[in-house]
């Protein structure tokens, strides 16, 4: 399908494909005549590889898609290459359990490496392959929604092999079943590395006493349940139970210092300025054993703490140079050691992001609206590397609905539309979703749950709008071919749940409105779906020429109009009293939203209930309190939308200073809700910088 290797198989370790949380280590050699030569290695493999040249970090993938499917990547090798003999090392991660990080498939590798076009090494027979025992395997998961933390055990020279040194057991491999193949699409990400900015703290490491009671999660408590992973009582290393029993006492550090010896039972704290995405490195020097710890956080707590993630180093004596195989979303970062005393020679966060978001700058000479931009900007890049993630810290999952927000900061910031063309693909590739009901698709994908697949019927919609959107502004009609199967199955799934009056009633799933009390109006018949739905019909109907699906559509505002409208505000939900609709009492700020946005009513039809909205209503209101607020995700950027198409740039800019700028300021991107209780990299709340730019044309202010 597009890209085929030339000689290479898809290979694992003999035995060992149904082994949680292991690396495989894949090496070659081969001799050089002239380093001017093009070289390149062609890759991909499950779940994740890192590929080291002459010892040097030179790539992670491969692009994430849809199972049964693999993207083949291509890097070029030549800015690493010496005459003579040079090495390559690739290290390939297999979790082996659910997570909403990637579908849930046999580890394999399947690489060539390509010398002016003659193949000089290929999977299975020009790899030699061996288990790398470093990484500790029966630890827990990192949350819910990611696989396992990362904890490992390191000699100073465990990582000789990437130069064919050291003793290193080789085993076997066979060929295994072959995915169908595609291209990247995407850019190769960017991974310049970053130091930290000021170490902040530092001070002692004392055991509590009493030690408090660590919390419960479901990453913890629901193992074999809810997610796969395993139990605790018989895990190598409980990183949470260790770190709950630590306290880390800050002293004042030296202003400007980044690099710190710190004794026994020490600890100090680096800021690296704004959040940052991608992969921690370290490099140290330890007299004797010890174990690090590499906490870090996108904020510091109240107390001074953090907690969102934590890597775990049990090193012996000598230097270390350690780099995460997973990339992770921080601003500050504590390097703990316990038993003896370290010399952090280095520490930085080599960056895994976009490499083009510089299509539209900020020209402005607004402070706050340029700090904004630039906050969106990276959370654009930290979020939308082979598809759109919501956040790259506790999920790195690929959700429809904050999709259609991000794929806007993607056309601003990089002028294209590639990665969302990868995150729709990746949904229209499959027949079918395992756990998911028949036409229905999943709220993340490329993921796996437990059995127990997760969907929201609006998501869905979402999906198709976007769908839509992307294919009448590009004309990518091998894509909407490709979609049309998925797209008829899943108005099949809608059609039963139509009731008398032709309103989704009973609708089964996770119904989700909005981040706000809307969610808690979902039983029965829940108003701004049944809005939303009617406007997704319109858009494929007049996609696929299906002009019957718009019949349905116009059916539906009609019959929500009547229902829900009580003369001042739309009600968010109906439910049957004695065999009768009625409506409740639910009134909330999104579902008027939803009526606006989705044309049931308007302006022209409604003018009284947009002003209402508009003036006394939003992140800065000061009117009465007949609704039930708005979240950020998603009532807020539907709110931003209207005044936007209603010409009201002054007070949207006023708005998105009062949300986004506060956000910027701490964290140098955009967040999951108005408060940093969440997600504080969240990938929708890029779209900042679509309204900025279109305020600026707006204004005459070109970027």
């Amino acid at each position: 399908m597009g890209i085929y290797f030339q000689q290479a198989q898809a290979v694992w370790l003999s035995g060992r494909r149904d082994v949680w949380n292991q690396v495989a280590g894949f090496y070659a050699a081969w001799h050089v005549e002239d380093a001017g030569a093009s070289t390149l290695l062609r890759v991909t493999g499950a779940d994740s590889y890192r590929i080291w040249v002459n010892g040097e970090f030179a790539g992670f993938g491969p692009a994430r898609t849809a199972y049964g499917y693999a993207r083949v990547d291509e890097w070029p090798l030549d800015a690493w290459l010496r005459d003579g003999e040079n090495h390559i090392a690739i290290e390939v991660l297999s979790h082996g359990i659910d997570s909403y990080v990637s579908v849930l498939q046999p580890p394999f590798l399947q690489a060539e490496i390509v010398c002016d076009g003659t193949v000089v090494a290929a999977t299975p027979d020009g790899f030699t392959a061996c288990v790398l025992p470093e990484r500790i395997q029966k630890v827990e998961r990192f949350s819910k929604q990611r696989p396992f933390v990362e904890a490992y055990r390191l000699a100073p020279d465990c990582h000789a092999w990437r130069l064919g040194q050291g003793q290193r057991e080789t085993l076997p491999c066979e060929c295994v079943s072959e995915l169908l193949l595609l291209p990247r699409h995407v850019p190769l990400p960017r991974f310049d590395c970053i130091s930290p900015v000021e170490n902040i703290a530092k001070g002692p490491v004392v055991v509590r006493d009493p030690v408090p009671e660590l919390e419960s999660t479901l990453a913890r408590r629901a193992i074999g349940k809810r997610v796969r992973g395993y139990p605790l009582e018989e895990l190598e290393l409980d990183v949470s139970a260790e770190l709950n029993q630590l306290e880390f006492v800050e002293e004042s550090a030296e202003s400007g210092q980044t690099t710190d010896s710190i004794p026994a039972s020490g600890h100090a704290l680096y800021d690296f300025g704004r959040v940052q995405g991608g992969f921690i490195g370290i490099r140290l020097q330890c007299s004797g054993a010890t174990r690090v710890y590499l906490v870090f956080d996108e904020t510091r707590r109240l107390d001074g703490t953090l907690g969102v993630g934590a890597i775990t180093l049990e090193l012996e004596p000598g230097e270390h140079v350690f780099e995460s195989m997973a990339p992770y979303s921080f601003r500050f970062l504590r390097v703990v050691t316990m038993d003896n005393a370290i010399s952090v020679d280095s520490l930085y966060v080599r960056e895994y992001v976009h490499p083009q978001t510089d299509a539209t700058v900020y020209k402005g000479s607004d402070d706050v609206l340029a700090d904004v931009f630039s906050a969106a900007r990276q959370t654009f890049r930290t979020n939308s590397i082979d598809l759109f993630t919501d956040c790259p810290s506790r999920e790195r999952g690929g959700y429809p609905c904050d999709a259609w927000f991000t794929a806007r900061a993607e056309r601003v910031l990089t002028g294209e539309s590639r990665v969302e063309r990868n995150f729709l693909e990746n949904y229209f590739l499959p027949e079918a979703f395992d756990g998911i009901p028949d036409g229905m698709v999943p709220h993340c994908y490329p993921s796996d749950r437990l059995g127990n697949g997760a969907y929201i019927p609006n998501w869905a919609m979402w999906l198709l709008l976007q769908l839509v959107d992307y294919c009448e502004r590009t004309g990518d009609q091998a894509l909407r071919d490709l979609a049309r199967p998925r797209v008829e199955a899943l108005v099949d799934w809608f059609q039963p749940h139509l009731n008398d009056l032709g309103l989704l009633e009973n609708l089964p799933g996770w119904i989700f409105v909005d981040w706000s009390a809307a969610n808690d109006y979902t039983e029965g018949i829940n108003h701004p779906t049944n809005m939303l739905y009617a406007h997704c019909l319109d858009a494929i109907a007049r996609l696929y020429e299906r002009p019957e699906w718009g019949v349905v559509a116009d059916g539906i505002r009609k019959a929500v109009l009547a229902e829900s409208w009580d003369g001042r505000w739309f009600a968010d939900q109906s439910i049957r009293v004695d065999g009768k609709l009625q409506k409740t009492a639910a009134r909330t700020e999104a579902c008027q939203y939803h009526a606006l946005w989705t044309g049931v009513t308007d302006r022209d039809r409604m003018g009284d209930l947009w002003e209402r909205l508009r003036d006394e209503w939003g992140p800065c209101r000061e009117g009465p309190e007949e609704l039930d607020p708005a979240g950020l995700l998603f009532g807020i950027l539907l709110r931003f939308d209207l005044l936007q198409s209603h010409g009201e740039t002054e007070r949207l800019l006023d708005e998105i200073r009062a949300v986004f700028g506060p956000q910027a300021e701490l964290t140098g991107t955009l967040w999951e809700h108005a408060t940093p209780y969440a997600s504080c990299n969240h990938g929708f709340a890029a779209c900042a910088c679509d309204y900025i730019h279109a305020s600026m044309n707006d204004s005459g202010t070109k970027s």
